[in-house]
């Protein structure tokens, strides 16, 4: 079991149990349900995706759509396919793929790594010059998880929130 982190916790009101507020103070705030790691395996299997995209002008997207991880050369090939809508405009089909490896290392379809999911949820970067991303992977209601992503660059600033769902749940 690992505990899962939240940032940030200003007063009783940002812990999630008032009598737990000394645990909540400072830089971090512990959540009072443990999280377990995760594992490749745990993700195998069929997902539902919905997406919200925030530009910093203000406009929005939203993707909804499926993912699957299948096994597939010792870790698993992740495919998500669905709908995206972006700046009033849309649906647009949207597919994409990517690699997992057993220890939750990720990689693009062309084999250039990502990033690594942290086993209990946390912070993930990458830089793809000129662009920066920050995630945060978000394990506390497994089955139901959620990765946020924040990026910056000269021409991207947005902020990608994504809520998996097992199929069939």
């Amino acid at each position: 079991m690992a505990v899962h982190v939240l940032q940030g916790a200003r007063d009783e009101t940002d812990c999630p149990d008032p009598d737990a507020f000394d645990l909540c103070r400072g830089d971090a705030a512990v959540r009072y349900r443990p999280v377990s790691l995760r594992t490749l395996t745990d993700f195998l299997g069929a997902w539902r995706v919905e997406r919200s995209i925030r530009q910093d002008d203000g406009s929005e997207g939203r993707f909804e759509g499926t993912a699957e991880w299948r096994p597939e050369d010792g870790g698993a090939l992740y495919r998500e396919t669905g709908q995206v809508w972006l700046g009033g405009q849309g649906p647009f089909l949207a597919e994409r793929k990517n690699r997992w490896a057993t220890d939750l290392r990720v990689f693009f379809e062309d084999g250039r790594f990502f990033h690594q999911v942290p086993p209990q949820g946390g912070e993930v970067a990458h830089w793809c010059p000129p662009d920066q991303y920050d995630g945060l992977y978000d394990f506390a209601r497994w089955p139901v998880w959620q990765v946020t992503w924040r990026v910056d660059g000269p021409r991207k600033a947005y902020v990608s929130s994504t809520t998996y769902t097992r199929a069939g749940a």
